[in-house]
C-alpha cells in the first residue's frame, strides 16, 4: 500500500469520525462539508507547490526571510 493510499484511508476514518460527532453535537452537516471541502483544496494545493519548486521557493520567501534563507542553506 503505498503513502497516499494511507493518507486516503486515515482521511475516510477522519471523515466519518467528523461526521458521527458532528451529529451527536447537533452541527449541521453542511458546516462539516464545507471544512471537508476547505481541507481538501488545501491538500491539493500544498501537494501542487511540493511538485514545483519555483512555486515553493516563492511561497517561502514570502512567509519569511529565515525560512528562504534556510532553503538557500540546503
Amino acid at each position: 500500500m503505498s503513502g497516499s493510499d494511507l493518507r486516503r484511508l486515515r482521511w475516510g476514518f477522519a471523515m466519518d469520525s467528523a461526521r458521527k460527532l458532528a451529529r451527536r453535537l447537533g452541527i449541521a452537516h453542511s458546516t462539516v462539508y464545507r471544512n471537508e471541502q476547505r481541507a481538501r483544496v488545501t491538500d491539493y494545493v500544498s501537494a501542487r507547490v511540493a511538485a514545483n519548486p519555483l512555486a515553493s521557493a516563492f511561497l517561502l520567501g514570502m512567509t519569511g526571510d529565515a525560512e528562504a534563507e534556510q532553503l538557500e542553506l540546503t
